[in-house]
């Protein structure tokens, strides 16, 4: 009876652990991405570009194969007038999605915001 008990408690573990195991690490982390990614636009709503752009950096950290998250810490950069870091954001979007319009145009009007310098 009680070596039941503890079969039944051995498979229970071992069903959690592969339930658990069956979740890829980059799943769990890319919906935390997507919880700071989404406090990052509201932050940019208020024109609070310090936090919207701590927010970003810790999408792009949780997920870093993300062109949106890159481009919108850009965005936050060339609010700060941190025309040098945006470019850098911006043209990293371009490398992960080299067809995202929205990125070049925000790389094209940091570059002539850093001519006028």
């Amino acid at each position: 009876m009680c070596l039941k008990k503890v079969f039944i408690g051995l498979a229970a573990t071992f069903v959690s652990a592969i339930v658990f195991l069956s979740i890829s690490p980059p799943d769990v982390f890319a919906s935390h991405a997507d919880m700071y990614y989404s406090m990052g636009r509201e932050y940019m709503k208020k024109n609070n570009f310090d936090m919207a752009a701590l927010a970003f950096q810790k999408a792009t950290e949780l997920a870093p194969e993300w062109a949106e998250a890159y481009n919108a810490l850009g965005e936050a950069y060339f609010q700060l007038l941190r025309f040098g870091e945006a470019r850098a954001e911006f043209d990293k979007a371009i490398k992960l999605k080299p067809d995202y319009t929205q990125a070049k145009i925000n790389r094209s009007r940091t570059d002539l915001a850093l001519s006028l310098i």
